[in-house]
């Protein structure tokens, strides 16, 4: 039985992939996880792991870690900054991986993309009920490089028959994540939240079992195609902070920040950070995705994979609430 390769593996996504792979009965020998060097494993839970650690830039590395590997989770990517050009890694490691991935053996190709190459809000504004058939438009380091990942994966789709699967996730939650909507529940927590806008755009957020479930499910189908992977039930941003607030047992004051006013402030506060250097909690940017509708159709997933989102967001906030006062987080 060949190997099952999962880049990123130690980070929030990658291992719950890991998770699920081991609960739906594969054999822990057969998983290789590739970890980049000093990553904590804090959140690998089992034992008897294949572990390499190394560069997916490094051609070296990249091949140890693809000896007889028949099927890829490529999660490894860097995401911070804007334009940063670390970015690169995303798209050059995924064409390194590729390399190996020409043998009549090989089965499959998971990337996992991002939904940021269909516009983010503080760039476009509204994105609502996008699906996999919308206009492409990615702007900024970060989506430019999952583009291009995408296409590296398509191009060897063409020229080698390689099988793959391409998953843009919406945002995603749950336990072991330690950005995204865990400064919420900080920022709830310490009193500092205010609502900014009516609260009634709708926003999408995919429970992370849920997401590896559906990209479990894409790995096991024999079409090659893309999906977006959602929660399917978009709910609105004040849904979203008192869902929050309540998992934790606050609550937020119903008082709001018009957003004309709230954008005024961003404004400025990103003239101080391009002044000084230093990064204030509110932006222009900031603004701009909490008052705009972000979501997206996941149709297509739930016709063609059987894709059924299980944890609604009120028990995925429990979920992870408990697991960030457990870890000692809030």
């Amino acid at each position: 039985m060949g190997k099952i390769l999962i880049t990123g593996a130690s980070g929030f996504i990658g291992s719950h992939i890991v998770d699920l792979l081991i609960k739906d009965g594969v054999p822990p020998k057969t998983l290789r996880l590739f970890v980049l060097h000093g990553e904590s494993m804090a959140n690998i839970q089992h034992k008897n792991l294949d572990i390499i650690f190394g560069n997916i830039l490094n051609k070296d590395d990249v091949k140890k870690a693809m000896q007889d590997v028949e099927i890829v989770y490529h999660l490894a990517a860097f995401t911070t900054g804007k334009d940063d050009p670390k970015f690169e890694v995303n798209w050059v490691g995924t064409r390194n991986l590729l390399e190996y991935c020409k043998s009549p053996k090989f089965r499959k190709f998971i990337l996992f993309s991002s939904i940021a190459i269909y516009g983010l809000p503080s760039l476009f504004g509204d994105n609502s009920n996008i699906n996999e058939n919308s206009p492409l438009k990615p702007s900024g380091g970060y989506a430019k490089s999952k583009f291009k990942a995408e296409q590296e994966v398509l191009k060897a789709h063409k020229q080698n028959g390689l099988s793959y699967a391409i998953i843009r996730p919406t945002t995603v939650y749950g336990p072991r994540d330690k950005a995204g909507i865990y400064q919420l529940y900080i920022a709830i927590k310490s009193g500092l939240f205010v609502r900014i806008g009516n609260g009634k755009n709708k926003v999408d957020y995919v429970y992370v079992t849920d997401l590896v479930k559906g990209a479990r499910l894409a790995q096991l189908k024999k079409e090659s195609r893309d999906y977006i992977l959602g929660s399917c039930n978009p709910i609105s941003f004040n849904d979203l902070v008192d869902t929050v607030a309540k998992s934790i047992g606050k609550s937020i004051p119903a008082f709001y920040l018009p957003r004309s006013i709230a954008l005024i402030m961003g404004h400025i506060a990103d003239l101080f950070t391009k002044i000084f250097g230093v990064t204030l909690p509110l932006s222009s940017d900031r603004v701009k995705v909490m008052t705009a509708d972000y979501y997206f159709d996941c149709t297509k997933a739930q016709k063609e994979l059987g894709y059924k989102p299980q944890v609604n967001f009120k028990k995925g906030t429990e979920l992870t609430a408990r697991w960030l006062k457990k870890n000692g987080l809030i």
